[in-house]
């Protein structure tokens, strides 16, 4: 019993051989108890990375959703908005369209009322000329009514004038509704793209 208890203390806590068997063994369960803990902390790290990369999509996708679905909407609200503008720039447009009819009407009638006035003249200076027996008061009545055809011809080419002013403002405020009416196109389209 003396003899086997010394020879197992000779092959074992005496012996270098074990002592070196041992560290190693030793070793290498503490490196495969690390290698295992760090495969353990890499798993929970992918699957906390994974989770917040998952949590991150979905708030992009979900930010991505009603990005489109304001953007629609504020589309929808700048094509309403520029068909209103583009419906009262031709409600504006219509009677400037008629009013051009009236300009030419006018000019038609001034020129008429210019003719008629020089065709008076010419019959008064020829009547005046052809019977030698006319009184004074024929010219007299002769020039008041030229001076009243003049009066109103006068009056007929102030109303002209009036109205081809008015005209000029109107197509100046239309060109310069058309040139903010481009801009704003400009930068819905601007708006479209950079939300596209």
């Amino acid at each position: 019993m003396v003899n086997g208890r010394s020879d197992l203390v000779g092959h074992t806590i005496d012996d270098l051989y074990f002592w070196s068997n041992a560290v190693t063994l030793g070793l290498l369960v503490c490196s495969a108890g690390i290698i295992y803990f760090e495969w353990r902390s890499a798993a929970k790290k992918e699957i906390v990375a994974a989770t917040i990369i998952a949590e991150l999509w979905n708030g992009r996708v979900s930010d991505r959703i009603e990005i489109l679905g304001r953007t629609e909407q504020f589309n929808q609200l700048a094509e309403r908005h520029n068909a209103e503008i583009e419906s009262a720039l031709m409600a504006k447009q219509l009677p400037n369209q008629v009013a051009e009819p009236e300009t030419t009407d006018l000019k038609d009638t001034v020129h008429a009322l210019a003719r008629m006035a020089s065709a008076r003249n010419e019959d008064a200076a020829g009547s005046s000329s052809d019977v030698p027996g006319t009184s004074l008061a024929d010219p007299l009545l002769a020039g008041n009514s030229i001076m009243t055809v003049q009066q109103q011809v006068q009056l007929l080419k102030n109303s002209l004038e009036a109205t081809r002013n008015s005209e000029r403002n109107l197509r100046v405020r239309l060109n310069q509704t058309n040139t903010q009416l481009d801009e704003e196109r400009r930068r819905n389209r601007t708006l479209k793209g950079a939300n596209g």
